[in-house]
């Protein structure tokens, strides 16, 4: 599985490294930019075309990575909060083993699995 997963990482990187390739003239292009509003003008120097696309690139991942905190958080939480459930859980589980057990006249062996034979005792 993982020579599967670098062979598809191989051919994804050729197919972009083939796209920038066919495509230099736009990447490497410096167009300026003007903003205009009616009180105030500037005029921004030019800048690759591929640095502005690399810059939103990284841009949208890290809006994303923003974005997703906050459910992240929250599973984070809710997991706590459900182990902390599992572990009350076996805790109560023990208990009324080890009160089951008492009632059959037995003494519980700690760690000791139990056959059917001895639950039907």
């Amino acid at each position: 599985m993982k020579k599967v997963k670098i062979g598809l990482l191989v051919i994804i990187l050729a197919f972009i490294a083939l796209f920038i390739y066919q495509n230099q003239e736009y990447f490497l292009s410096q167009p300026s930019f003007n903003l205009n509003l009616k009180f105030v003008s500037y005029s921004f120097p030019g800048v690759y075309n591929a640095v502005l696309v690399l810059g939103f690139f990284v841009l949208g991942f890290l809006i994303a990575y923003i974005s997703s905190l906050a459910v992240r958080f929250k599973a984070r939480k809710e997991i706590r909060n459900l182990n902390g459930a599992v572990d009350a859980n076996m805790q109560k589980i023990s208990f009324l083993q080890n009160e089951l057990d008492s009632y059959k006249g037995r003494t519980p062996a700690a760690g000791a699995p139990q056959t059917g034979a001895q639950n039907a005792g």
